[in-house]
């Protein structure tokens, strides 16, 4: 729930949602970056995930995700990954790193490229309580 006394101007529903993510990224000119970390929510039109990474993908660099909805063990389904690929919008630190704690952690926001097969329903359907 936001506290912000700005309008939500967001096109897409939101689902709260801690998912574990992979990602890979370059950004351009630069080298690749691959790490993981866990969504915080995530829409059809992007996501936001944390990450540890001593180097996270940066602002307007591609980034390919991959995401794991994990089985659930009231569920007869498998665990599902649905991959799509994105543009990093911003990363912002929540903690820096410290001479006992090397790795900072990251929140980082993406926007889905228009032919991601991310899809709210496909998430909803294999996470129980939510939807």
């Amino acid at each position: 729930m936001s506290t912000s006394h700005h309008p939500d101007r967001r096109r897409h529903r939101r689902l709260e949602l801690a998912l574990p993510v992979r990602f890979s990224s370059r950004a351009p000119g630069g080298r690749g970056r691959h790490g993981q970390g866990f969504t915080t929510d995530i829409s059809s039109g992007g996501l936001r995930f944390e990450t540890e990474q001593a180097e996270p993908p940066q602002p307007h660099s591609d980034v390919a995700v991959y995401i794991t909805i994990p089985r659930h063990a009231e569920s007869r389904k498998s665990a599902v990954f649905i991959s799509g690929n994105a543009t990093v919008l911003r990363c912002t630190p929540l903690e820096p790193a410290t001479r006992h704690h090397t790795g900072a952690k990251w929140a980082v926001a993406a926007r889905f490229e228009a032919h991601s097969d991310i899809s709210l329903p496909i998430v909803e359907d294999f996470t129980p309580g939510i939807g």
